[in-house]
């Protein structure tokens, strides 16, 4: 019965790095192009740190847009090998590191089960070690990767939402103009019954700009914030909503 419980508790873990999106347009033409550039300049280049872990970022970006669990499963593989070489020629690149997280988390995600939770510790350690190393990296990457983590996991298997709602709430100081530290924020407060805490965040998803962020991701994140505005009980969310019209919330 433990085994069941944690297994199906696991599955809502790991959706959070099986979610991919369809190739819009050219992008995934453009990816193998970046990717075939990278790689010509890894030739001249072999021990070069950076187009390793430029490697690794794009064959992360290339496995989101896969449609064939396979073809997906592979790139994030060698999203982790380039992420591990430039490690091994320059251990505190936080940006290898980030990316090596990120793909210990999509190979959980692809693999599943009791299996892809095997991974929740490599990725505590490499986020870790990207708030080590340098904690704006990829506004503020390091606490959102372990925030949402820590959100997802089971309580028995590390799930921890003070943890979580502290790293978030640490992503948004850093980085308040990404709108996915709000989204995940806002989240965190839901699954805490913080509603008022919930709703701002929801609003400033909703409401604010991001004008430095792709126009394609914000509208996503716009429309996941307004289904998250519903997981507000009525009552509250009325009264969230008169208040904010009279200036006496915000």
């Amino acid at each position: 019965m433990i085994k069941l419980f944690l297994s199906l508790s696991i599955s809502v873990f790991l959706f959070l790095f099986t979610h991919s999106r369809p190739a819009l347009g050219g992008e995934w033409e453009a990816r193998q192009q970046e990717i075939q550039r990278l790689q010509s300049s890894l030739a001249g280049r072999p021990h070069d740190p950076d187009l390793l872990w430029e490697l690794a970022r794009n064959y992360y970006n290339l496995g989101n847009l896969e449609t064939d669990k396979e073809k997906g499963l592979d790139a994030y593989r060698k999203c982790r090998d380039y992420s591990k070489k430039s490690l091994a020629i320059k251990e505190n690149s936080a940006q290898a590191h980030f990316w090596l997280g990120l793909c210990y988390g999509k190979e959980a995600g692809v693999e599943g089960g009791l299996s892809g939770l095997s991974f929740a510790d490599k990725i505590k350690n490499e986020m870790t070690r990207v708030i080590e190393l340098d904690p704006n990296y990829s506004s503020a990457g390091g606490h959102r990767a372990l925030g949402k983590l820590f959100s997802r996991l089971p309580r028995i298997a590390g799930g921890d939402t003070d943890q979580a709602q502290r790293h978030l709430e640490e992503a948004v100081r850093i980085a308040p103009d990404f709108s996915t530290n709000h989204l995940y924020l806002a989240e965190v407060y839901l699954q805490r019954k913080n509603y008022d805490l919930a709703y701002k965040e929801i609003e400033t998803v909703m409401n604010r700009p991001f004008d430095s962020m792709d126009p394609a991701t914000i509208a996503e994140e716009k429309k996941k914030a307004k289904s998250l505005l519903m997981d507000i009980p009525t009552p509250i969310r009325k009264k969230l909503a008169t208040a904010k019209a009279e200036n006496k919330f915000f």
